[in-house]
C-alpha cells in the first residue's frame, strides 16, 4: 500500500483527533534518518525537524526472523513536532 496517499490522508486526521481528545498542545515523532519516506510524510503533514535524536528500529515480526541486534543497537533519527490549536 506504500506510495498511494493513505498515511499522507490518514496521519493529519489522527493527529487532530489526538489532539482533541486529549488536549494536547503538540505531537512528536521519532523517525530513523533512513527512513525517507516517513521523513517526507510528517514534513507534509505540518511536521517540523526539531533535532536529531537515537531512534531504535522496529523488530521485525515476521515468523522465524530475529532483530536483537537492530534492538540494541541505536540509529540517528531526527524528532518532528507539529504545534496543534
Amino acid at each position: 500500500m506504500r506510495g498511494r496517499g493513505i498515511g499522507t490522508e490518514v496521519l493529519p486526521a489522527v493527529c487532530t483527533e489526538l489532539g482533541d481528545r486529549y488536549a494536547l498542545g503538540s505531537i512528536w515523532a521519532d523517525v530513523a534518518m533512513e527512513n525517507r519516506a516517513a521523513r517526507r510524510l510528517f514534513l507534509h503533514s505540518g511536521f517540523v525537524a526539531e533535532r536529531p535524536v537515537m531512534v531504535r528500529p522496529l523488530p521485525d515480526t515476521r515468523e522465524g526472523t530475529t532483530n536483537t541486534d537492530a534492538l540494541r543497537d541505536g540509529l540517528g533519527g531526527m524528532r518532528f513536532r507539529l504545534l496543534l490549536n
